[in-house]
C-alpha cells in the first residue's frame, strides 16, 4: 500500500487549482458567440441514447420532467410510425438551433445552403453514412411531440 505525503498531495491539489484557474480564466474571456445553450430541462433529463422500441420516452429529475412521443410521417401517400429519436445527432441538433436562436434573438435559424454545409455546421462529419443518420434522427425529432414540465 502507498501512501502520499502531505507535500505530494499539498503539490497536487496547488497543480490542481492552478488547472481550475486558468480554465476559470479561458472560460470568461471566450466570446459569447462559442456558447451553445440547451434547455434546462433537457439539461436534466435527456433524449434517449439507444434506439428504443417504446413509443413515449419520460424522464423525470427533481421538479422537471421530460416526456416525448413518437411521431409520424407521410411517406408514399400513407402515415408512417417513426421511432422515438436517440443519441448524440438529435441532442447536437437542438443545441446548435438553440444556440443560434440565443445568439441572434430570432426564432429563425439558418439552416445553411445544404445539408452537408448544416451537418458540418453543427460538427458531424459530412460523408454519406453521417448524413444519412442525420436525416433519420432529424426526421424522429420532428415528428415526435415533445412535453417540458
Amino acid at each position: 500500500m502507498t501512501t502520499s505525503s502531505p507535500d505530494s498531495r499539498r503539490s497536487s491539489r496547488t497543480t490542481r487549482a492552478s488547472r481550475l484557474i486558468e480554465a476559470g480564466g479561458q472560460i470568461a474571456t471566450t466570446p459569447p458567440q462559442d456558447i451553445d445553450y440547451q434547455h434546462s430541462v433537457l439539461c436534466q433529463t435527456s433524449l434517449p441514447h439507444r434506439p428504443t422500441t417504446a413509443r413515449t420516452w419520460e424522464r423525470e429529475q427533481g421538479r422537471v420532467s421530460l416526456s416525448i412521443e413518437a411521431g409520424r410521417v407521410k411517406h408514399g401517400g400513407q402515415w408512417v410510425e417513426v421511432p422515438l429519436p436517440h443519441g448524440e445527432k438529435p441532442r447536437l441538433l437542438l443545441i446548435h438551433l438553440n444556440g443560434e436562436a440565443m445568439r441572434t434573438g430570432s426564432p429563425e435559424v439558418d439552416v445553411e445552403g445544404s445539408m452537408t454545409a448544416f451537418v458540418r455546421a453543427i460538427g458531424i462529419e459530412p460523408n454519406g453514412a453521417h448524413i444519412r443518420a442525420f436525416k433519420d434522427q432529424t426526421t424522429r425529432l420532428a415528428a415526435a411531440t415533445e412535453r417540458f414540465a
